[in-house]
């Protein structure tokens, strides 16, 4: 298990400049065990059934319906239900420690995104 990566910066857009379009993005220092960048996004027009993940490039990014998150105290942690893995680690899962004061805009653009979610 790899501990919580820490964000240098978090990119969100909650709807606000594209109908219908929820994004969040994580920008990580450069680290033996990270990516550059994660990021999540639900685009409702377009492709309301699936969450598309990205990690630094297309090439490591897949859409998918069986994607959660969870957040205890200051930890997110993003979970694959299916056959897709974060392509650094080969997990299913990834942690991100949020700043306190990012928690509550984080939750609400995360709810957006995976509110298709029923398993």
């Amino acid at each position: 298990m790899t501990p919580p990566y820490k964000p240098a910066a978090i990119h969100i857009d909650n709807d606000d400049e594209d109908d219908g379009f929820y994004s969040i993005g994580f920008f990580f220092n450069e680290s033996d065990n990270a990516p550059r960048h994660l990021g999540l996004c639900r685009d409702i027009e377009e492709n309301p059934d699936e969450v598309y993940i990205e990690a630094d490039d297309q090439i490591y990014g897949f859409y998918t319906q069986s994607a959660s998150f969870d957040m205890h105290g200051t930890v997110l942690t993003i979970s694959l239900a299916d056959d897709n893995r974060f392509y650094w680690s080969d997990l299913a899962t990834v942690d991100i420690d949020i700043p306190q004061e990012d928690i509550n805009s984080i939750l609400s653009c995360l709810r957006s995104i995976f509110d298709i979610q029923v398993q």
